[in-house]
């Protein structure tokens, strides 16, 4: 991790909230580890790195630091409450190498069959 966590992330008590069962997922899934294997990350800095690197994403918008910011403590706050959780891949990938962001991708292949032919035939 490149910066210091902010107070309101430092003082939150984030992991005497999360059940035991939430905390081995975590720990299992979702923190960040080193090529070694290691988990190399808390769980307010998981979803501390997750709510920054998206509010950072309104830079190219216009926004100010100050209002990413901002942004980014709304976004800590929302996940810390564990009222909204993203997905896994967003867990697991933000802020990191990986891009994938998305736990479903929806293809739109090309439909081989005419709307004018006769179902029946075809089955």
């Amino acid at each position: 991790m490149s910066y210091e966590l902010p107070s309101y992330v430092q003082n939150d008590n984030l992991e005497e909230r999360l059940s035991d069962n939430a905390k081995w997922t975590l720990k299992q899934k979702y923190l960040k580890r080193d090529s070694e294997g290691i988990i190399v990350e808390g769980v307010k800095d998981r979803f501390y790195t997750i709510a920054k690197t998206l509010a950072e994403i309104d830079l190219d918008y216009g926004k100010s630091e100050e209002e990413v910011s901002d942004l980014t403590k709304i976004f800590y706050n929302n996940i810390s409450s564990l009222d909204f959780l993203p997905a896994g891949r967003v867990l697991t990938n933000t802020g990191t190498e990986t891009k994938a962001l998305f736990n479903c991708y929806v293809l739109d292949p090309e439909d081989s069959i005419d709307p004018d032919d006769d179902l029946n035939d075809i089955f």
